[in-house]
Parts: C-alpha cells; structure tokens; sequence
C-alpha cells in the first residue's frame, strides 16, 4: 500500500483507522487463524495447526478433521469460493465479489473470504502470491464505486502473511541452527509420520543421545528407537519411551 501499488484499498482505508503490524495467533496459519477469528476465540480453544495432540480426549486430530472444521466455519456462500483457490481459476474470483452489494441490501451485514491468495501463496511463490493481492485491488475498486461508504462500515483483515527466503524450502534459520548445533544431552524425536522438518533437525543435531520411533530416517540417526508395530499412537510412544529412558538411567 504504501510503495503505491493497492490504490483502491488506500483510498478507502488511508483516512480509518489502520493496525499495523499486526500479529496473529500463533501459530499464524489459516487453520488456526479463521475458525478463531470468526468465534473470537484465543488458543485455549480450538485446534493449533493441522493435525495436533488433543490431551483432554488423549486422541491425535488429523488434518483431515481440522481442514474439515475450517471449511465449515467459512461463511456458507464463501465455501464455493475454494475453488477459486485452484491455479488457473483465481482470476473468476471476482465473480463472487458481484453480489456483494446486493447482499448488504438483503442482510445488512457480508463476510467476503478471499480466499485465492493463499493457496497462491503458499504454492506457487511470491510472484503470484503479490499479483493476487494486486487484482484484489482492482476488483475491490470496481465493488467500492457500488457502495455508498456513508452508510457502510468496511473492516479488512487478513488471518496471516507470508515470508519467503531459503527457510521456506529448508528450515535453517538462527534459531534451527543454534538449536541443530547445541549438545544437548538427549533429543526425542516423537513423530511417526514421514515429516520433512523433523527429520532434518533430528539428522543433524549435535545432541549426545537421539531416540526415536523406529522407521524411517530414525533407524539412522537416532542412538536408541523403540519398536512400535503393535501401537504406533503418540500416547503408547511416550509410554514406551519412559519404561527404556529409565532402565537406561537406572
């Protein structure tokens, strides 16, 4: 906005009232970030990414469950914008946007989700990621000379940004690296599924002992891996775990 080039937005927006800098709940996904928003709720409730560790229930949340529980806390006329997520169709999104008026004249109030900015973003780069938000523009241009701005109160937020550098593709930031490069004493691994960011901290940290399920990149880089053939849930992990981690120590 201020390098010029959402001038629609500016226009509208210069002169109200503008959080900068914001920060979304962490962790910053639209997974998290939507169904809390829409209810007003902070992490205390509700899912923490896709797929986590439910203690109360003592059962995993797939990522399944929670895409699930996000497309239906999406407004139900906005769902069948998904769609427009796809690479290639994000250009029709405007085609949503040409009822908005007429659905303020019906109900009074409208949450527009745009949603094609994201997959964009997160798949296909930041050349596109921008040229989404650029097109936004235009079309929100075309939408507010629609509106009558004396009777309407617009409120545009966004559930998270986007970063792009080489910790995108490997997660080697100062913060990896220091942690990579410190000897702990032992580092447990509790993941059973292939997951790409674990697997790289876990080969190349420099802790004195590494445990592990066994499978996978683990049989390789960990000093210790326990069998889990009969009961691969993280609650009979931890566990096993505790029962080998103390007949060690002891």
């Amino acid at each position: 906005m201020e390098e010029g080039s959402l001038p629609n937005l500016k226009a509208v927006f210069e002169d109200g009232h503008m959080i900068h800098y914001g920060l979304s709940l962490f962790p910053g996904g639209t997974e998290t970030t939507v169904p809390h928003l829409k209810t007003g709720l902070d992490n205390s409730t509700g899912g923490v990414g896709w797929g986590y560790y439910d203690r109360e229930k003592e059962k995993v949340i797939s990522d399944k469950k929670i895409f699930i529980d996000l497309f239906f806390t999406l407004p139900r006329r906005a769902r069948a914008s998904i769609i427009y997520g796809v690479p290639g169709l994000d250009p029709f999104m405007f085609l949503p946007l040409l009822n908005v008026s007429e659905l303020l004249d019906t109900y009074g109030v409208v949450q527009f989700y745009w949603f094609t900015t994201d997959p964009l973003g997160h798949f296909m780069g930041k050349k596109l990621y921008i040229n989404s938000i650029r097109r936004f523009d235009r079309y929100f241009g075309n939408l507010v000379k629609k509106l009558n701005l004396d009777e309407v109160n617009l409120i545009f937020y966004c559930d998270h940004g986007m970063s792009y550098g080489r910790f995108i593709n490997v997660p080697q930031g100062k913060e990896i690296e220091n942690f990579i490069n410190t000897p702990y004493t032992i580092l447990i691994d509790l993941t059973t599924k292939p997951c790409f960011q674990t697997k790289y901290i876990t080969t190349l940290s420099k802790a004195r002992f590494k445990v592990g399920a066994s499978g996978d990149y683990r049989d390789a880089a960990c000093d210790l891996t326990i069998s889990l053939t009969e009961n691969k849930s993280t609650e009979y992990f931890i566990i096993q775990l505790k029962h080998y981690l103390k007949m060690i120590h002891n």
